[in-house]
């Protein structure tokens, strides 16, 4: 699941563990990438994993998050 949100994600946000939050930068070019690493979503523990470029192919971007994730499993 992508969410794209306008602050950094909080332990509000209960998102299933792998969920991805997008956080456009001012610039509009780039965007911060938050990652939903807790397997129990009424406890998420988000994690910053980044800054991309709206350009990047979301392929290369998911590698990377599926990458973490499967280091948690």
């Amino acid at each position: 699941m992508i969410v794209i949100r306008h602050s950094e994600p909080t332990i509000l946000d209960e998102l299933p563990f792998g969920s991805q939050c997008k956080v456009p930068r001012p610039n509009k070019l780039s965007y911060e990438l938050y990652v939903q690493t807790s397997k129990d979503s009424t406890n998420p523990k988000w994690e910053f994993g980044g800054y991309f470029l709206v350009a990047e192919k979301d392929d290369e971007v998911n590698k990377l998050v599926n990458a973490k994730l499967s280091i948690l499993k």
